[in-house]
């Protein structure tokens, strides 16, 4: 009986906390120059965007599968590639200010004329997949690439 109220209550601390981002175990700064959305769901556990267009958000995925880094990083890129509208530009790893290493994809993406930049750090733990998304038109990007990179090294994942 005991086993099976606790089953329960499991379930339900997990249904809530699926419903609920405070739940979802991860911290990041919010860019200075930026307001954090109160409601990002459903696409984003998080979201942040300045006045001039540049939006930061966080996805938290179940890494129910326990992939790899490698995997993840990979399987990201070539979903963002196999639509045509990202191009890659950069690939690198990166560490927060708390030791958690994670892999930046840098792309651009639209014409010349009205080009945009996205970038997708993706952070893995044994339990979760983070995504820190980035991106906005690429002069408006630009000026806000030091604080988003702030914001990408002040990244925590449980």
């Amino acid at each position: 009986m005991k086993s099976i109220a606790r089953t329960t209550i499991a379930a339900l601390a997990l249904a809530l906390c699926a419903s609920a981002p405070a739940c979802t175990p991860f911290r990041l700064r919010t860019p200075d120059g930026f307001a954090r959305i109160s409601d990002p769901r459903p696409s984003y556990d998080y979201r942040a965007l300045s006045a001039y267009g540049v939006a930061v958000a966080v996805r938290a995925i179940p890494n129910q599968e326990g992939a790899s880094m490698a995997f993840w990083a990979e399987a990201v890129d070539r979903r963002l590639q196999r639509g045509g509208a990202y191009r890659p530009v950069a690939s690198m790893d990166v560490r927060t200010e708390r030791g958690q290493v994670g892999k930046n994809l840098r792309y651009s993406m639209g014409d010349p004329q009205n080009s945009g930049t996205y970038w997708v750090t993706v952070f893995v733990t044994r339990d979760w997949v983070y995504l820190v998304e980035a991106g906005g038109g690429a002069s408006s990007f630009a000026r806000a690439q030091p604080e988003v990179e702030r914001a990408i090294r002040s990244f925590e994942g449980g």
